[in-house]
Formats: C-alpha cells, sequence, structure tokens
C-alpha cells in the first residue's frame, strides 16, 4: 500500500520594528557612481554561489583598514626594517606612511622617517616594506608612532571625503629601549584613529519578507550631521568586490550616531556568504575619489 506523505512549509515572517533618525532624507546619487574608475566598482570577482540562504541576520561593523605593523633593527648594519600590512583599503588605493615623534597616535608629532607608500591590490590588501639606513640607536621604548594616511597624497582639508592626510590607521611602538649591540624586534597592532569618522563603528540587521530585503544600518562615532554612502558588495571585508545592491545614505544627527533603512524589492533571501556590508568616508559624487571612496567600516554578513 503506498503510502502519501504530505509537506508543509510555514512562511518565515521576520518581526522587526525598522526606526531610522534622519535630518534628510537618503540621497542616492546613482549618476556619481558612474564617475568611479571601474576596479572600485568591479573589484574582484564575484564568489561561487553559497550552500544555503539565510532569511535574517545581524553583523557587526568594524574599522577598516586594520593590520599590524613591525619594526626590525640590525645592529650590525644600523639598519631599521619596517613593514605595514593592511587589509579593508579601498581596491588600487595608495596611501602614504611615516614614523612619527609621539607618545601616541593623538601626539601630532613631527615625521621622524617617511615610509614607502602601501599600494592596494583589487582586494584592498597592501603590504609596504621600507628600509631605513643610519638609525644609529636601535628602536625605543617610547616615542614613535606608525600612522598610514588616507592619500593618495597628503593635502589637508577639514572635511573628511578630502582630507588625504587623515589618518586611517595607527600603531604606537613600544622597542626595547636604544641599543648598541643587540638586534631588536617589535610588532604592533594598527587601531583606528582620532581622525575624522576613523573611529566609526556599529551594526546591521537584514531581513527578508514578501519578496523585500530590509535593511537598517546603525553607525556611531561620526562627524556630527555627516553623510555617508553605504552599500552590500559581493565578497567579504578581506577580498572586496563589486556592489551588490546600493543602500540609503547613513546620515548622522547632532550626536555623531548615524541611520540608514532602506528595501529593496524582488531578493527572496540573504547568501550565508559571499556579501558584505561596507560605510563609506563620502557620498554621492565624492566617491570618484579614493579618498572619499574611503571605507570607514565593515563587516561579512553571514
Amino acid at each position: 500500500m503506498a503510502v502519501k506523505a504530505e509537506e508543509s512549509q510555514k512562511e518565515m515572517t521576520v518581526k522587526s520594528s525598522p526606526t531610522f533618525i534622519m535630518r534628510w532624507g537618503p540621497k542616492l546619487v546613482l549618476a556619481s557612481l558612474l564617475l568611479l574608475p571601474a576596479p572600485l566598482l568591479m573589484g574582484a570577482s564575484q564568489p561561487n554561489p553559497p550552500t544555503y540562504q539565510l532569511m535574517n541576520t545581524s553583523i557587526g561593523l568594524y574599522h577598516v583598514p586594520y593590520g599590524t605593523a613591525s619594526l626590525t633593527w640590525r645592529a650590525a648594519t644600523k639598519t631599521l626594517i619596517v613593514t605595514i600590512q593592511l587589509t579593508g583599503l579601498a581596491p588600487y588605493s595608495i596611501h602614504p606612511a611615516h614614523i612619527h615623534q609621539g607618545y601616541n597616535c593623538n601626539s601630532n608629532g613631527p615625521v621622524k622617517y617617511a615610509l614607502n607608500s602601501l599600494y592596494a591590490d583589487a582586494s584592498g590588501n597592501a603590504t609596504s616594506l621600507t628600509l631605513i639606513t643610519n638609525v644609529m640607536y636601535g628602536i625605543p621604548s617610547s616615542g614613535w608612532y606608525v600612522n598610514v594616511h588616507n592619500g593618495p597624497g597628503l593635502t589637508m582639508t577639514t572635511s573628511g571625503a578630502t582630507n588625504q592626510f587623515g589618518a586611517i590607521a595607527c600603531g604606537e611602538v613600544s622597542g626595547s629601549g636604544m641599543s648598541y649591540y643587540g638586534d631588536e624586534n617589535t610588532f604592533l597592532p594598527m587601531h583606528p584613529t582620532s581622525d575624522a569618522n576613523e573611529a566609526a563603528s556599529g551594526y546591521a540587521n537584514m531581513w527578508v519578507q514578501n519578496n523585500t530585503l530590509y535593511v537598517e544600518v546603525f553607525v556611531s562615532n561620526l562627524v556630527p550631521f555627516s553623510d555617508h554612502a553605504a552599500h552590500i558588495h559581493y565578497g567579504s571585508c578581506q577580498s572586496q568586490g563589486g556592489i551588490a545592491h546600493m543602500l540609503h545614505d547613513v546620515v548622522a544627527n547632532a550626536n555623531g550616531y548615524g541611520t540608514s533603512y532602506t528595501m529593496i524589492s524582488g531578493v527572496s533571501s540573504i547568501p550565508a556568504s559571499g556579501w558584505y556590508l561596507n560605510v563609506h568616508q563620502g557620498m554621492g559624487m565624492e566617491l570618484a575619489n579614493q579618498t572619499g571612496f574611503d571605507p570607514i567600516v565593515c563587516g561579512d554578513i553571514q
């Protein structure tokens, strides 16, 4: 006797109360994105389709870029070797770097040594290596810090989206103290800075209902009343790709707390991997240059 089994499905409904605080309406300037260099729009190739899908998720948004710096001093040759590695830069971007005099990244001290610039690849990853000769006394226990600028030059302005001089990552040097005879090594994390929007962080909520994707973005530590483009991209924060979905701008209030709320029709699910969300330093036409395109926070969607 054949037994027939009936299949039943429950319609998943994600209940949420989307709230957003905006001083102005969101501004998506599609025409400005057409001005972007092709590498910034295209990025890495799209990943293979994920093996399963999500209907809702929440993700953290963390400062980018991030990475490390290492300093090695060779006593015999009086040579200082500086290596910087960063992830989460704008694809194909260029970033000047220096060792400065000062006890912390907020010292705004003079340049001690100029370092080779970082050149990001298509995925936004970069490494620089600099050899500095005639460093007579090794690595100090304090009094130096390493920073990386937004670039591509060092022009200084009061707007984060045009301020090439703004530091996007920094780390304090902590060596063993001045030495005459023994080799020295020190390793330091490159952390957020106090420059405009470079200490931002936040989170995003996403859910699918009735074939529509809903996205809420919340970011703190922004410049008051600033406006920031946001997108969902293909790839990951470590391997950036092209735009999958444009989002409404993140608009900050008087306290520097930014929000965005977007509805995207025709989306039936959220991939379990292969998407990431980022927020940029600038908005609209400011994305046409590297300084404004600078990603300030990023989170992998999973």
